[in-house]
């Protein structure tokens, strides 16, 4: 069949997808977004982030509610700040639906099964073997990483995995809270609590991967166990009811992006994913916005000139990465429950816009020696010393990062 010829070839209509082809809508570029599904979905179909960053991305219309406090749980202790309309849960899905592309053309139930780098582009065919080339092809497919994989490119591992629910018939003792839980009991990385009213709730748990050698299934079981067990959740939600829920595989912001010749990955494509800060998908929409940049700004569109788009990104993120990845390897292999409620404690004391910063990911190491103790600072060491001797000699209880061992527990 005939080759059709666009400057930029978008595969995969997730947030990010979506958000680059609204912005390539405004210019005189031929464009053509891809889709897999046959028809455009959001799952999950809402996302908590900053407010600032929902107006940033013209996306106010879709907020669904606004949180005024942030707090966060520890299995005893409490950390809370409170911020007129500080957060607030976007739903993509609406925003999703109520897209109009003008100019960028859409081909959705397209099943791309080959790609080959040609001088000037890239060439894609699908399933039914039509082809499409692209003078640039940006993988927005998610941790599919569909443009990437076929085209023999260095891809993400899988490195977190998430579970939510939506809930009704709540007894919710907090109005207009967003927070996230630290609870090893659950989960080897978090969960969160989007209260929505007195009787809706959003709730979820995130897990790291493959430290924990959880499947989707048990992290379903985890949750449904959160919701019986986990004080002060067990009185608000024991009666609740399920009414939606989702799961998946992905990055969590392990790996630093890349780009090629013709071609850029954005999203969870390009390994953005949560939780790199405790903000949503904020990566995922700014990404997009890097990527459109880059398109306007570039000459042509060899790998040297896209690395501008690396530039804008490391330029917002670059400088926590390492942080995030010291802060995720001592979290995960030295610290206990009782460790993570006295780290909790520990964010009382500090400002409310260093406890903003903590959520936003900007976790600088002044930042973290801020939420440090002596007594903690000394746990952790200790942990760590028992962790690399032999168990004859180990002198407290050695940390697991697989959570198997109490995901049947007896509730």
């Amino acid at each position: 069949m005939k080759k059709e010829v666009y400057d930029v070839i978008i595969v995969g209509a997730g947030v990010s997808g979506l958000r680059l082809a609204a912005f390539l809508d405004k210019t005189k570029l031929r464009v053509l977004l891809l889709e897999k599904k046959p028809v455009i979905s959001i799952q999950p179909r809402s996302f908590g982030t900053f407010t600032y960053t929902a107006k940033s991305h013209g996306l106010e219309p879709f907020i669904d509610t606004y949180f005024d406090t942030w707090a966060f749980y520890g299995p005893t202790v409490k950390a809370a700040r409170t911020e007129k309309k500080i957060m607030c849960l976007v739903n993509y899905a609406r925003w999703a639906a109520s897209l109009k592309l003008k100019r960028v053309k859409v081909k959705t139930g397209v099943d791309i099964v080959k790609a080959r780098r040609l001088d000037s582009g890239i060439l894609l065919a699908d399933r039914s073997k039509n082809t499409y080339f692209g003078r640039l092809v940006v993988d927005s497919s998610g941790f599919a990483q569909v443009v990437q994989r076929l085209l023999g490119l260095e891809t993400n591992k899988e490195t977190g995995l998430s579970y939510e629910v939506e809930l009704d018939n709540c007894n919710l003792h907090v109005q207009k809270e967003a927070s996230f839980i630290l609870n090893f009991q659950v989960s080897n990385s978090g969960g969160w609590l989007y209260v929505l009213s007195r009787r809706k709730a959003q709730f979820g748990w995130a897990d790291f991967y493959p430290e924990s050698d959880a499947t989707l299934a048990d992290l379903k079981k985890r949750v449904h166990r959160a919701l019986k067990t986990l004080t002060p959740y067990n009185s608000w939600l024991r009666d609740c009811r399920i009414t939606y829920s989702y799961g998946r595989f992905g990055p969590a912001g392990k790996t630093p992006h890349k780009v090629y010749d013709n071609v850029i990955a954005i999203g969870d494509a390009g390994g953005c994913g949560t939780p790199v800060t405790l903000e949503g998908f904020r990566e995922a929409v700014d990404s997009a916005r890097m990527a459109y940049q880059t398109i306007m700004k570039v000459r042509d569109y060899s790998a040297k000139e896209l690395d501008y788009f690396l530039d804008l990104f490391w330029d917002t993120y670059g400088r926590y990465y390492h942080m995030h990845k010291i802060i995720r390897y001592i979290y995960l292999h030295w610290v206990r429950n009782e460790d993570i409620d006295r780290w909790i404690a520990n964010f009382n004391s500090v400002n409310k816009t260093d406890f903003f910063r903590l959520i936003r990911g900007e976790h600088t190491p002044y930042l973290m020696l801020k939420t440090l103790d002596t007594r903690l600072a000394l746990d952790i060491l200790f942990n760590a010393i028992n962790s690399v001797l032999p168990s004859f000699l180990q002198f407290r209880p050695p940390i697991s990062t697989s959570k198997k061992e109490v995901i049947y527990a007896k509730s």
